[in-house]
């Protein structure tokens, strides 16, 4: 993503619009190409060389803001190795040396020489007495790409960045979309652990996603994860995003649709998931052959078109389909709508596990779930990832009392 200082957006009433830039401009692509030259011919020089190197780049272009902005990109898929050994106590042993040398005027005719009066000068490693610095890191491997595709990138970064400032993302798709599409839609949703409320409204489904903004605590982790969720977004055949932007004193609507030319190159979205479900789906398929599960289970439609995203679906070889929502220490507002729903039938078989971090938060709710009568049947606390044991006793038990 790009940083503030690198934005380029323009203003229309009140609304803020991203300076997208043509994909297909012969002078932009070749500046692209002279960035991820620089990189690709850069391998095993250092860091220091290559930002120089990059400057000068973008200094000769009309607009370096702009040429700042895809440096910077092309800099995020770059790997360094930082020079092995510490030099930092023979640093330390070489200039206590060379003050000696100098208080007792034992000093070589020509500055050149001087490393010749010093014992430890032959100690010096490869990368030199300041090897540690950043700047001398250097340049082990790069994520090539293609000048479209780093254009590509530089317009989704705009709005990235931008969504780092919102309260909240209003998304409208198709319902007919491709199944498949959808259920990797459902999947990232998921391992961003997105607060998302969504509703199917004739042909379309609406969804808000809480922003970084309504959030105080992991304001900013949680503003990362919405503006690495969005790009799948833009994969969908027709789709509506609206946020408001506060991005400077007064606060801005940003309006995007499927005309804005943004692309998604990523692939696999699927098999994204957040790592604490990983974990735990690898521990039940090794432990619970009684039940088949699904962590890639879509979404449950309520009464009034409300949807809800479980994170797990168990399936029992009688056909039976139970899920499990995991909410986290930014989830307590949808915990306490989805007991609701639960208690009154709204959600029927809903396992429901909470992280022990939103206790703290609300040091109150731990006694409130204590007592729920759904929550004791349906319920269980985690810490890092859901305990096998949990969920294969609650499963069990739910079997049993049908």
């Amino acid at each position: 993503m790009l940083t503030k200082d690198l934005l380029r957006t323009r203003l229309a009433g009140n609304y803020i619009k991203p300076r997208f830039i043509s994909t297909d401009d012969p002078d932009l692509q070749e500046l692209a190409d002279s960035i991820l030259k620089i990189c690709r011919e850069g391998v095993g020089r250092t860091r220091e060389y290559l930002e120089n190197a990059a400057a000068s780049c973008a200094a000769l272009h009309k607009d370096v803001k702009l040429a700042k902005g895809l440096v910077k990109l092309a800099f995020d898929r770059l790997t360094y190795e930082t020079p092995s050994g510490d030099p930092r106590e023979l640093r330390k042993k070489l200039l206590r040396e060379s003050a000696r040398a100098i208080r007792g005027g034992n000093l070589p005719e020509s500055p050149l020489d001087f490393r010749s009066i010093l014992p430890s000068a032959a100690e010096i490693p490869e990368g030199g007495l300041y090897a540690d610095l950043p700047g001398n890191d250097k340049l082990l491997a790069i994520r090539d790409i293609t000048a479209r595709e780093l254009l590509e990138r530089y317009n989704m970064s705009l709005v990235q960045t931008l969504l780092l400032f919102t309260e909240k993302l209003e998304l409208e798709i198709p319902a007919s979309e491709d199944p498949q599409l959808f259920r990797s839609f459902c999947s990232r949703l998921r391992f961003h652990r997105l607060l998302v409320s969504a509703r199917r409204d004739g042909k379309n489904i609406r969804m808000v996603i809480d922003g970084p903004a309504s959030i105080f605590e992991n304001s900013t982790k949680y503003g990362l994860q919405t503006a690495s969720f969005f790009p799948v977004v833009c994969r969908f055949s027709r789709w509506k995003a609206a946020c408001t932007v506060k991005l400077k004193k007064d606060p801005r609507r940003l309006v995007l649709d499927e005309t804005s030319g943004l692309v998604c190159r990523q692939t696999n979205l699927a098999s994204w998931r957040p790592e604490e479900i990983r974990m735990f789906a690898d521990l039940f398929r090794q432990e619970n052959k009684d039940w088949t599960l699904d962590d890639e289970p879509g979404f449950l439609t309520l009464e009034g078109g409300k949807m809800v995203f479980p994170d797990l679906a168990f399936h029992s070889p009688g056909g039976k389909t139970i899920c499990l929502e995991l909410f986290h220490r930014w989830h307590a507002s949808q915990l306490e709508s989805r007991l609701n729903e639960c208690r009154t039938g709204q959600i029927r078989d809903l396992l429901l596990g909470v992280d022990r971090s939103l206790l703290k938060k609300d040091g109150v709710l731990a006694g409130e779930l204590n007592e729920d009568a759904y929550f004791a049947s349906h319920g269980f606390f985690f810490r890092d990832f859901p305990g096998v044991k949990n969920v294969s006793a609650l499963l069990d038990g739910m079997t049993a009392s049908l």
